[in-house]
């Protein structure tokens, strides 16, 4: 008899264990949408509007400038 209620409250752990877990997921989510995190991108698309890679570059070589100063 002790097993059989050991098994039930297992169970009914186990169950709401997937219950919170479907409640957690977002399941309109589908990872297609999505480009690869890990692939190279076109980092003029990374920039805010209004800034230029020039703009970069120019704002690196001021901090590298105070970094050695």
């Amino acid at each position: 008899m002790a097993e059989a209620s050991g098994a039930s409250v297992t169970t009914r752990a186990k169950e709401e264990r997937e219950t919170a877990k479907s409640r957690l997921q977002d399941h309109s989510f589908n990872m297609k949408n999505y480009a690869d995190p890990l692939s190279p991108r076109d980092r003029s698309k990374a920039l805010p509007p209004g800034i230029t890679p020039e703009m970069e570059q120019r704002w690196l070589r001021m901090i590298e400038e105070s970094r050695q100063k």
